[in-house]
């Protein structure tokens, strides 16, 4: 298939999104800093069982007192070997297993915005369209957070979630596994706890992975909703695939871009194994889906789409006031609940999260 040359300047509302990553991303790090910090005072705390012992010895090492085989003997037997070292190794995975809860539930709680917000920009351009056309269409469905969540505990929508016992399992290898290297190596305890770092460094760029991937999934469902609403209103409208040009973007992502959505509602029915929906669809391919940052473009006939910005707002402010201020300030609430539980609080904060991963509000 022949790939169409698409435009990939961002609409109003993928900006937003845009910003709304950034500060999730922002909270998402914070969180791990202080988790971190949390993981090398555990293990400073098992290592200042024996700090005089270990100093001693490496002191004998230098000296040539003692060999550095022996040393990595008598530190392995110290260390990986010892019970206190075991529970020491499930409690900082714990701690880290936590941290992944918490940041999931960061991510959950701000999908209900993005779903709404997507979905009423799309639809107040729809009507911006209906009404330059001269067409009847009805009332305007505004979606709100509340609508929202019911909206996505009934599809198939990608919500982090947390595998409780394969995190555990992950970190505690990661874990040992930086530890023991440490030793091998025959580096300091101090440089082990800086291994320990990576760790948590590995956690958080997953975290960060995962809010990408799902709050382009999110915006483009709201895209999605707001599209089928508007074609069973007899609007005129095109759904069209759009990606960044760059060298992260997959062949197959620049091979759809431009491309429209067909009849049956998906993208790359022709060549892709599990055709798309949307972009970050979770009924994907996985190789489809995890950090895609294509959007969902609705093209609407009559709409200077350089001015959907002031349309939108117009639209909202005029139309639904209530509902817009509702909106912006579910926002702002959400942004200060992430930054609360990025403090060393987050612990606490997990009684606020409920089953289905969101913050109860």
């Amino acid at each position: 298939m022949r790939r169409k040359k698409h435009s990939n300047k961002k609409d109003y509302m993928s900006e937003q999104m845009d910003k709304e990553l950034e500060r999730l991303e922002r909270d998402i790090t914070a969180l791990y800093s202080n988790v971190s910090k949390e993981v090398m005072i555990e293990f400073t705390k098992f290592t200042d069982t024996f700090k005089e012992e270990n100093e001693k010895y490496r002191a004998m090492v230098e000296a040539g007192d003692m060999s550095k085989e022996e040393y990595t003997l008598w530190l392995q037997r110290k260390t990986v070997q010892s019970d206190m070292y075991k529970a020491t190794i499930d409690s900082m995975a714990d701690t880290l297993m936590r941290a992944d809860q918490v940041a999931m539930a960061m991510v959950n709680g701000a999908l209900p915005n993005v779903v709404a917000q997507s979905f009423n920009f799309v639809q107040s351009l729809g009507f911006a369209a209906a009404d330059k056309a001269g067409l009847s269409v009805g009332t305007f469905q505004i979606y709100n957070t509340e609508t929202v969540k019911a909206l996505l505990d009934g599809k198939d929508v990608l919500k982090p979630k947390v595998d409780i016992p394969e995190d555990l399992r992950w970190n505690k290898d990661k874990l040992n596994k930086a530890i023991n290297q440490s030793i091998i190596k025959g580096e300091s305890m101090d440089d082990a706890a800086k291994r320990l770092q990576q760790v948590a460094n590995m956690d958080n760029n997953a975290a960060i992975r995962n809010a990408r991937t799902a709050i382009t999934s999110a915006e483009n469902l709201g895209r999605s909703e707001s599209a089928d609403k508007l074609k069973e209103m007899g609007i005129p409208e095109k759904e069209v695939w759009s990606c960044i040009y760059d060298s992260r973007t997959r062949d197959s992502h620049l091979i759809l871009d431009g491309t429209v959505r067909d009849e049956n509602g998906y993208f790359g029915a022709d060549f892709l194994e599990t055709p798309l929906r949307y972009p970050a669809d979770p009924l994907g391919d996985p190789e489809e889906i995890y950090n895609c940052r294509c959007r969902m473009d609705i093209q609407l006939k009559g709409i200077d789409h350089s001015k959907d910005e002031e349309l939108y707002k117009q639209f909202m402010q005029e139309n639904y006031p209530d509902d817009w201020k509702n909106l912006q300030e579910n926002a702002h609430y959400q942004d200060k609940e992430r930054e609360k539980m990025a403090t060393k609080e987050y612990q606490k904060v997990l009684k606020t999260i409920n089953q289905n991963g969101y913050l109860e509000v």
